[in-house]
């Protein structure tokens, strides 16, 4: 006679979510498989949280601005070159404090879904044999482990094309530090341009 468990590790193995769900309602019934689903699904959302959490920190520390906030501002746009710097200090300070307030929304985030799943861990511990429980806990911490390094991965290639971009504009505005304007008119834009571009790309004198 095949064991429970034994069996029911061979529905996992396959790795076919729905069936075995499907046969978890057929003999624990439809509530009791739904706090095993509510468990992968927070399980799941914790690996993104937590990877969240540890981009938003990197971020901050290195003073990259994410893109989930620099897309809702890039249609505001400014003639005046004054105007534009005012309003590149305005947003200066109004990323870092909404980086900070997404820390610790993502940290409040990451509490819930950890008490959730203990939550729903000692409740599916009430229904299903010990064996089983282990069974199901172990395939969800590889499935854990799994996701969470694969968004890890994503969040780090993000993270440096972020920060070459970064280094790219900081070089550009280094080069703008040499270009004073000591007149009363106000420079094009395509002016500043072409002098950032230095000596090296000067027309040769004759």
């Amino acid at each position: 006679m095949v064991h429970e468990s034994d069996r029911l590790s061979n529905v996992y193995s396959r790795g076919e979510k729905m069936l075995r769900y499907l046969h978890m309602e057929s003999k624990y019934g439809q509530n009791d498989v739904a706090e095993m689903k509510r468990y992968s699904n927070d399980n799941r959302k914790l690996a993104n949280q937590r990877n969240r959490r540890i981009y938003l920190i990197k971020c901050r520390c290195h003073n990259i601005v994410p893109k989930f906030l620099v897309k809702n501002m890039s249609n505001i746009s400014f003639d005046s070159l004054n105007l534009r710097r005012n309003f590149k200090n305005i947003l200066t300070s109004f990323y870092q404090k909404t980086v900070n307030i997404s820390i610790a929304d993502t940290i409040y985030e990451i509490k819930n879904l950890e008490k959730g799943l203990k939550i729903a861990g000692e409740i599916i511990m009430e229904f299903v044999p010990t064996d089983l429980w282990h069974i199901y806990s172990d395939k969800e911490k590889i499935r854990y482990e799994k996701l969470f390094t694969e968004i890890k991965s994503r969040n780090i290639e993000k993270f440096n094309t972020k920060f070459q971009i970064q280094q790219s504009n900081q070089n550009s505005n280094n080069t703008n530090e040499w270009i004073e304007n000591l007149s009363n008119t106000e420079v094009p834009e395509y002016a500043n341009e072409i002098l950032k571009l230095g000596p090296k790309f000067a027309a040769p004198l004759k």
